[in-house]
């Protein structure tokens, strides 16, 4: 399987961090953001941390595709608890269900 050619350079700058983490706050995977934008899977990871995406894990991906408005409210919980709250990475994912260890961190 020969790889896609990269975007080109006006594509690429048409697709903005804050649009690609509207979409995966709505559910889209990385892997669906990678094939919608033409981006590579890196390129979009970059713009979803650039833009403060809480990234979840593929079993959060599973639960919130199973029931919409759950996906919604989880989203909106986590954009206020790190926006208005100042929360850390660990403690959205403690409000999300998910601990997340640190290599080295007791």
């Amino acid at each position: 399987m020969n790889p896609r050619p990269p975007a080109s350079a006006d594509a690429s700058e048409a697709v903005t961090p804050q649009s690609l983490r509207e979409q995966y706050e709505l559910g889209a995977t990385v892997d669906e953001l990678v094939a919608s934008s033409g981006l590579s899977y890196g390129t979009v990871l970059n713009r979803l941390h650039e833009a403060e995406t809480v990234m979840r894990t593929s079993w959060q991906t599973r639960r919130m595709r199973q029931d919409r408005q759950a996906r919604r409210r989880l989203a909106a919980r986590l954009r206020t608890l790190y926006e208005e709250h100042g929360a850390t990475l660990a403690e959205l994912a403690a409000a999300a269900g998910e601990t997340r260890r640190v290599p080295g961190v007791c």
